[in-house]
């Protein structure tokens, strides 16, 4: 591997930890539900269902957002509303990549939901 291909940021990782702390982070918000407090409860189905539909009802939205422009707003109002942890390298990178090939970054973004479920 070259030099340069270890710097350049991974965006599916980049979407992939957006769509998690976004869901994981709603969930504790709205629901007030964390697994770590859960294992073993009787609570933990309730947990797992609520996740699913955190993870469903964000991935319909991005769904509907065909338009370029309401995917980035979208993605940076919402998904992004939540602290996330991007270092510098990777800020740069997202940012160039939502300005650059919105429909990728929104496919990235369905498929992390999807898997965030």
């Amino acid at each position: 591997m070259e030099e340069n291909e270890a710097e350049t940021p991974n965006l599916q990782a980049i979407v992939f930890r957006i769509a998690r702390s976004y869901v994981l982070s709603k969930l504790k918000s709205k629901y007030r539900l964390e697994r770590k407090n859960l294992t073993g409860s009787l609570e933990e189905g309730h947990y797992w269902e609520k996740k699913g539909d955190v993870a469903r009802e964000a991935f319909l939205a991005v769904r509907g957002r065909t338009n370029k422009e309401d995917f980035i707003e979208y993605f940076t109002g919402t998904l992004c509303a939540y602290p996330q942890r991007l270092g510098e390298a990777d800020y740069a990178f997202l940012a160039e990549q939502l300005l650059r090939n919105p429909e990728q970054l929104r496919t990235l973004t369905l498929l992390a939901l999807s898997a965030n479920g």
